[in-house]
């Protein structure tokens, strides 16, 4: 037998921020008079701007490292899946099971169709519903 519990989402969530030291009332952290809301990482910008002297320095400096440290990590794992997506598609490849994106033919004879009647690139891109660098390149596949 299943029985619902009616769960308060708000509530749970304000006592994660809680643990987390996470308060989303507060503006994003500054950095270099840009704000930037970095999960996990806890805002010392007020506390900084209230201390003084040694503890000043030391927050602000805290404070650099700690978002420095998560905009490293971030770029690593951005990095990580990039390398991870690349070999998987190299291995997909020498099994041939991958052969990339198929086009459009549709709307690249549309493309072309446009062009043809005298139709700039802008208005190309906009009458087909496409990028202008599809526009481009369909172009230049058609002058080779």
């Amino acid at each position: 037998m299943t029985t619902n519990h009616a769960f308060n989402i708000e509530a749970i969530k304000a006592e994660i921020a809680a643990q987390l030291g996470y308060d989303p009332k507060t503006p994003p952290i500054q950095v270099d008079d840009k704000q930037a809301a970095v999960p996990g990482v806890v805002d010392q910008s007020e506390l900084a701007t209230a201390s003084d002297g040694v503890a000043k320095v030391v927050l602000e400096a805290v404070q650099a490292m700690l978002l420095k440290l998560a905009l490293q990590m971030e770029r690593d794992d951005y990095e990580a899946r990039r390398e991870r997506q690349a070999r998987g598609i190299a291995l997909a490849k020498e099994r041939g099971a991958y052969a990339g994106r198929k086009f459009d033919k549709d709307k690249h004879e549309r493309v072309m169709s446009l062009r043809a009647a005298g139709n700039s690139i802008a208005e190309a891109f906009r009458l087909a519903k496409c990028s202008t660098s599809l526009v481009k390149l369909v172009c230049a596949g058609a002058k080779s």
